[in-house]
Order: C-alpha cells, then structure tokens, then sequence
C-alpha cells in the first residue's frame, strides 16, 4: 500500500464578467502559486478577488478575474458555475466574493488588496513616486502572489538604461513594519539586503530593485549569508531596529508563547484532543531548553525570522529578503534556521562555522557550542510561537493557509528531544 500523501485539488475559477462567464480548471497538486492559477486558465495577469475558499483540506477554490486589457482563451466557458459541480454553498461564495471585490467592501481588515480599487491605488502611487528616480511605468503591474498575508507585484518600468521590472509588496496588518525594517536593513547593510527604491510606511507598501536568482535557493551561498547575517546582527544599532518597528522577543517570553500556542491556540478545534495532548508532552523538556539557552547570557540580537534558502537571492553574493518576521531575539535562532534547510551535515557545519566565528570574537568567555547543541528545540518552538502569532492576526477564513504546518512543527519538537536523549 502506498504511504505517499495525497495531492490536493485547487479548483481555479476565471469570472469573465463583461460576458457573464465562468472558466474552471482543475489543478491536482499539494501547492499552488498565483502563476500556477493564471498558467492553468490560460491568461497572464489575473486578479484574485479573495481569499480561498476551502472546501476541505484537500479541496480549495481560487476566484480570479482578468486584469485590463487581458486576451482571454476561446473555449471552455460557461454560463452557471454550478455546471463544473460546485455545491450551492460555494457558487454563493462565488458571487459574493466577486461582489465584495467589484464594490470595493472591505471583506478582512488588513488585507486591502481584494478589491478592484486597490490595484488603481497602487497604480497611481507608482506613477507618483517612479519619477523621482527616473523611471516610468510601462505597463500595468502584474499580481504575482496575492494571499492572506501580503500581495506581491511585478512591475515594468523604463528608464535611462532600458526596461526592466521593479517589484512591489504590501503587507498585512500584522506585517506592516516590513517596508520600514527593510529600509533600515538595507541601510546598515546594503550589500545584504534588497535595493529599495520608494517606501509608504502609512500603507505598509515598498519598491524593490529585482532579485537576482530569487528563486534558485541558492545553497552554495549559505556561509557567506551567515557571515553577513552574524556581522550585522554585531553592527545593528537596537534603538534604531526598535524605531523602526522590530518587536523584542527574548528567550524569557517564549516559554510562555509556547505554552499558549500548545495549550490555547486559535487552531484548537481544527486537530483532535489526543494530538494536542501528544503534542504538549514534550513542553516541560522544551522549556528546560529555552531556560539554558537563555543563561548562558548572549545578548538578543536582529534575526530575519524565517531564514530559509527561499529567502535568499542571488548568484556570487547572498541577498536575504522578505523580513516580514524580524525581530529581536537570540542570535543563534536564525542561525539553526538555516542549518536545518538541508539534510547533510556539511551545510550544517558550514553554516555555523561562519555564523559562530563574529559571536566568538566579541564574547569569548561564553559557551558558544552549548548554545549551538541546545537551539534545535528552542528554534522550533520559536517557530511554533511565531505561527500562532500569525494565525491569531489572520481571520479564520485565511488559516487554512498555514495550518499544516503545525503538525509539521509539533513532530520536530519531539524529533529534537528524542534526538537529546531525553525524556
């Protein structure tokens, strides 16, 4: 018997409203993106009118409608969504969600980008803010990711040495620091961190230069990124990082972001009583963990949040972006991040050699090995904290997003105390 999970199915639904017609493609894969969506329906630039609709876990339905001016596909339309097998409660999400998307009505706070209003929002801030660097926006911007926490846009622009594509972000209400801290990262160290070229701090909106390589995972720059991370993580002024909106999230609090994730959370009904119950069973050993971490006495320091190899660009030279969860906290949590992205040993090794080597230097007389040895757990329930913070900001419609990786989570919790040993 196959032991192989199964897949999902993402129903993409095109709304042709000038016509009053419906296009549905199945997609039988565990994850989408927003290209995979306007790739199977057949356009280039299409706008998701909300947040998904899951059916179940394993059925989810996108709504899209075609951005101005887009050339459609001639066949495989029709005229009542109910016809590709949609039950009476989802064709009424259909109409509703397009609905509050014509209209502009605010379906989730926070979340400003599931109307057709926004994007002439964005439009008009790019041609205010394009012409004080010397580019002009060539054509319109393109969606490339539009979910519950932040929507993404690709820009084409022009100016002196030709045309080329700038990328836009908005966050969620959750994220809004992300525009400001990239600033402030990209001025303590610009050859780490994007080149930003305009930032709204009031809307949570930001202009970056393109990436190189962004979605290569580029492996071969692991210790380089960990050099420059250690070194601005030792640079970074914190009252500047604390102006600037990065939150304090220090070792003696997480014991108790811990606790409320495994015993209070927001996704409590969505597992059942017996996983809880697992799950919560290693928390005293975790806790042990987080205590001596935190007495060996180094200080909180800048880390991304979320440091994996997805989050780094570039070709010679590493790039790490999308600090949406920065914060100050232990060093070395950032650090264990990105040593987990890979299975061998090497990468691991590699990555704390160059991260360690800075630390060491300015605090010699701390046990820098005993620190590395306790942070699999302390960095996993910092992961598991950081989830439940974000789900606790989401509206309950948007969670399914992310909820699998709770159990994800949980199972590493376990893996890290059997791994010790313990208990």
């Amino acid at each position: 018997m196959s032991t192989t999970r199964p897949s999902r199915l993402h129903r993409a639904v095109l709304l042709d409203s000038a016509r009053g017609r419906w296009r549905v493609v199945d997609l039988d894969q565990r994850w989408v993106d927003h290209g995979d969506l306007t790739a199977a329906l057949g356009v280039e630039r299409a706008w998701k009118c909300g947040t998904p609709r899951w059916e179940t876990d394993d059925r989810v339905v996108h709504l899209l409608v075609p951005g101005e001016g887009q050339s459609l596909p001639e066949d495989g339309w029709s005229r009542d969504p109910a016809e590709a097998g949609f039950d009476q409660a989802t064709v009424d999400w259909l109409v509703a969600t397009y609905d509050a998307w014509r209209t502009g009505r605010v379906v989730v706070t926070g979340q400003p980008w599931w109307s057709a209003a926004w994007a002439g929002e964005v439009a008009a801030w790019l041609d205010e803010v394009l012409p004080a660097v010397g580019l002009r926006r060539v054509a319109e911007p393109v969606p490339t990711k539009l979910w519950s926490l932040s929507a993404v846009l690709r820009v084409p622009v022009a100016g002196a040495d030709g045309e080329r594509d700038l990328w836009f972000k908005a966050t969620c209400e959750w994220f809004r620091a992300e525009p400001s801290l990239t600033a402030v990262v990209a001025g303590l160290a610009p050859d780490l961190t994007p080149d930003v070229v305009a930032v709204d701090p009031g809307r949570a909106w930001m202009l970056l230069e393109e990436l190189t390589d962004a979605d290569a995972e580029p492996a071969h720059l692991a210790g380089a990124t960990a050099t420059g991370m250690a070194r601005l993580q030792l640079a970074a002024d914190r009252a500047e990082l604390v102006h600037a909106g990065v939150e304090e999230r220090s070792l003696s609090g997480l014991a108790d972001e811990l606790h409320r994730a495994l015993h209070d959370s927001v996704l409590r009904d969505r597992f059942s009583p017996q996983q809880w119950t697992e799950w919560a069973e290693v928390e005293p050993w975790v806790v042990e963990q987080i205590e001596a971490l935190d007495a060996i006495g180094l200080p909180t320091a800048l880390n991304h949040g979320d440091l994996h190899l997805g989050n780094i660009a570039g070709d010679t030279s590493p790039v790490v972006f999308d600090w949406t969860d920065a914060c100050l906290t232990h060093p070395y949590l950032d650090a264990r991040h990105l040593a987990a992205e890979r299975p061998d040993a090497e990468h691991a090794t590699r990555v704390w050699a160059a991260w360690s080597e800075p630390w060491r230097a300015a605090y010699p007389e701390l046990d820098h090995e005993r620190a590395w040895a306790l942070t699999p757990a302390v960095e996993t329930a910092f992961q598991v904290a950081t989830y439940e913070r974000i789900f606790r900001a989401q509206d309950p419609d948007s969670r399914s997003d992310l909820a699998a990786v709770v159990p994800w989570l949980h199972a590493r919790l376990r893996a890290a105390r059997d791994a010790a040993g313990d208990g």
